[in-house]
């Protein structure tokens, strides 16, 4: 059986390849593009540990009964899907750095140190959408060229393009909820994460094994109940978390007044003097470190972040109760609960 460690390196030198091709194509453009993808080479070749390939290998050869590398080219589609969505993200979120690195726009920021300071983020932020434009166009290559039947073929090609589709309606509500009522979290969770970070993946390597329509709807069911989980650990991180464990800040969300699931349960369980007191300071950007303590002090008391804690134990459980139904080797179950688990009790 396939480990995400394997994984990881077969992706990573199928990445390196592609990223290969990209730099020979733009040598026959301009030194200009050539450095851009050099440049792009630098943040995404070795980054992150692909567990999104490493879920479509291993169900794959759960159904399959196959090498786990004759899924690799769908595995590196979705990988370049995920590099494109992460640069958009960043340029969305005004990021500069990703996992305590320079991203795209911070090393674009670095390379027009000429610039005044107003023109030289626009033209870094410039070469962000390039590059996500450019990760997500060589995805939908990858896609094409994968060697399957023409009906699993066009399904997985449906698949990809109807991901994004999602995602960037999840990302509208998610950037909406900022400033507009009545948006729910579970709905960002489910579109905006759970669709690409574990349906698509899930999906993908079980369209391409031959696993039954059964199958695949358990397997829908597996990534939402993980992904909208996943989702709110992401909640919880962006308020309780370790900025030096997860790379991101942790007083942006209460900055921004975003509506996470954190704050739908606030809302609900808190009582007038809590909710008084924590919209006084939810929302602005202009609090102090013992205001935003303060928030977090309320978001404990009124006991929100109990709540939430208990649904994501919740859904863990529901994740079990899905994964004992699937048609497939206790090994592939045991690893699937293994990644179940993490993603929803992680610490960045």
């Amino acid at each position: 059986m396939i480990t995400p460690d394997e994984a990881k390196g077969l992706v990573d030198r199928r990445v390196a390849q592609e990223l290969d091709d990209l730099a020979y194509r733009a040598k026959l453009v301009a030194p200009e593009y050539l450095d851009f993808i050099e440049l792009l080479r630098s943040t995404t070749e070795f980054a992150g540990k692909r567990l999104r390939p490493y879920m479509i290998m291993l169900i794959f050869e759960a159904y399959s009964g196959r090498d786990a590398e004759d899924a690799l080219t769908a595995a590196a589609s979705l990988e370049f899907l995920h590099m494109a969505m992460l640069i958009h993200d960043d340029f969305m979120d005004q990021d500069t750095m990703r996992h305590g690195r320079d991203n795209v726009i911070g090393l674009y920021l670095k390379n027009y140190s000429e610039l005044e300071a107003t023109r030289r983020r626009h033209e870094a932020d410039n070469m962000a959408i390039l590059a996500g434009d450019l990760l997500q166009a060589r995805a939908y290559k990858l896609a094409s060229s994968i060697e399957a039947e023409p009906e699993i073929k066009q399904e997985i090609e449906d698949l990809i393009v109807a991901t994004v589709e999602r995602v960037i309606g999840g990302q509208i509500l998610d950037t909406q909820a900022t400033f507009r009522e009545g948006i729910n979290s579970r709905a960002i969770g489910e579109h905006k994460t759970a669709s690409y970070t574990f349906e698509a993946p899930l999906l993908m390597g079980a369209i391409l094994g031959g696993a039954s329509s059964k199958q695949l709807e358990l397997l829908r069911s597996l990534g939402k109940t993980v992904g909208i989980g996943y989702q709110i650990m992401d909640d919880l991180l962006g308020v309780f978390g370790d900025a030096e464990e997860t790379g991101k800040s942790v007083d942006g969300d209460i900055r921004e007044g975003k509506r996470t699931s954190l704050i739908e349960k606030f809302d609900e369980l808190a009582n007038e003097t809590q909710r008084k007191r924590f919209y006084e300071i939810f929302g602005r950007f202009d609090i102090d470190d013992k205001q935003l303590d303060e928030a977090r002090v309320l978001l404990e008391k009124s006991g929100a972040r109990a709540a939430v804690e208990k649904e994501l134990s919740k859904l863990g459980r529901g994740a079990g109760e899905i994964v004992a139904k699937l048609n497939m080797a206790i090994k592939y179950k045991t690893a699937l609960l293994t990644l179940a688990e993490a993603g929803l009790s992680r610490s960045k």
